[in-house]
């Protein structure tokens, strides 16, 4: 597996078609990556003390980012009882991010997706809201994934409307996702559905980690600026499905 913290000297990943190289010169290194197609990046690191990092992280930034949320599609519905329980695995799509660590700060210099980007839009036009869109099975026992393209995740839904529910979709806020990943996967932290009304339902994530052994990825949330972050945006904990799940 590729993931992983690397010194900033000669090295070279490569992960399926793409190629990252690190050439040393004095005081840093050249990064080079040249793939998925015909994309190339290149960039002159300064630094004597820092590590290169490749992680996982929510598919919100290729080709660049317009949203924090993800809609997942479900390929299977799930039909709910009132006072119903369910939980099903699925999974949501990830990019890979590389990132500069120092001292005391880290910060995102490139970023890849081995799959194209696609976008939808949930709710009305008028006031609906942008998503990256991503189609999932659903599965009832935990499964490994490509671990460059997906993450596997534990979605606990509950129907607390008098009626039959049909789930097909779930938005989820990409700024409370916590990766996770280990040697050879890479897993979501659980995510709730609580189904209120008709149409009408709230998505929420865990932070507690999948199991033993996973190492959290990077928080995308340290990626946003210090300005943004004295604004509390996250203190949202929940994203309210105003336009229905089905």
């Amino acid at each position: 597996m590729s993931y992983g913290k690397y010194k900033i000297e000669d090295t070279r990943i490569q992960i399926r078609d793409v190629t990252i190289e690190m050439e040393k010169l004095n005081g840093g290194a050249l990064y080079k990556r040249v793939g998925p197609g015909n994309e190339t990046k290149e960039l002159v690191i300064r630094s004597t003390s820092g590590n290169l990092i490749l992680n996982p992280i929510p598919a919100i930034f290729t080709p660049q980012k317009i949203t924090d949320f993800i809609c997942v599609h479900m390929n299977t519905p799930i039909v709910l009882e009132p006072n119903g329980n369910h939980s099903v695995y699925f999974t949501t799509p990830v990019e890979i991010g590389v990132f500069l660590s120092g001292k005391k700060d880290v910060e995102m210099v490139d970023v890849f997706t081995l799959e194209q980007a696609k976008y939808t839009l949930y709710g009305p036009i008028e006031k609906g809201v942008i998503c990256r869109h991503h189609r999932s099975d659903v599965y009832a026992e935990d499964f490994d994934e490509d671990p460059f393209t997906r993450a596997v995740g534990l979605l606990h839904l509950r129907n607390k409307y008098k009626e039959w529910v049909t789930i097909s979709k779930v938005v989820l806020d990409s700024m409370g996702m916590l990766l996770f990943l280990d040697e050879n996967r890479v897993r979501i932290a659980d995510s709730y559905m609580e189904v209120t009304d008709k149409d009408l339902a709230n998505t929420w994530m865990s932070e507690r980690s999948p199991g033993e052994g996973f190492k959290r990825s990077i928080l995308i949330r340290q990626l946003v600026s210090k300005a943004v972050q004295s604004k509390k945006v996250f203190d949202r904990k929940k994203f309210t499905m105003w336009w229905g799940y089905a």
